[in-house]
């Protein structure tokens, strides 16, 4: 809310209006707009800044619906919280559309104990690759972890390939319920942040 009343603020809309229209005082707003930032905020920041430039070198791919090689249980059942780091994460890759009809892909890993990004990685294509190398990237930065890792039913989470992963590094893997997108709801709620 706030970023909104700062962007249409830019625009010449005045901050006393737009704060009356939020149902806040302009106090609040400045308040939080001079706040020192939270680690998790700088690293989200950066986080955007880093899809904002690949935005100009990503190209369109085509979506292919497969069959799962393999579905796990929902064993993290909807219990978000973690009482220590590397314990529990939820993954899932997300699509932005920009420009004429183009589109960028992030894959990123979160930790349920702070809600921090594991790791991300940015791509042309929703494949497996980007999957896998997002997970890669996880266990590169947290070698000795062996967390439960829970995503949707994507068709790179139900490939063998991303199980194998899994099992070789000793973790356990938990999927949402079909339809149930609540079941991942951390990971769904930060794309729309």
């Amino acid at each position: 809310m706030h970023s909104a009343i700062t962007e249409l603020h830019n625009k010449g809309y005045s901050i006393s209006e737009l704060c009356r229209c939020a149902g806040i005082s302009r106090q609040a707003y400045y308040q939080y707009r001079n706040r020192n930032k939270s680690e998790n905020e700088i690293k989200n920041t950066k986080l955007v800044d880093v899809i904002l430039e690949v935005y100009e070198d990503v190209e369109k791919n085509n979506y292919v619906k497969s069959t799962p090689d393999y579905v796990a249980e929902n064993i993290l059942n909807r219990d978000f919280i973690a009482n220590k780091a590397n314990k529990k994460w939820v993954t899932d890759v997300t699509e932005f559309k920009y420009g004429a009809n183009k589109k960028a892909y992030l894959s990123a890993i979160m930790d349920l104990y702070d809600n921090s990004m594991v790791a991300f990685k940015i791509g042309h294509s929703n494949n497996n690759q980007l999957v896998f190398d997002t997970l890669e990237e996880a266990i590169k930065n947290n070698p000795k972890a062996k967390p439960l890792i829970h995503s949707d039913r994507g068709y790179q989470y139900t490939s063998y390939g991303f199980k194998r992963m899994l099992e070789l590094q000793g973790m356990t893997q938990s999927m949402s319920r079909p339809g149930k997108c609540i079941d991942n709801c951390p990971m769904e709620s930060f794309w729309v942040r």
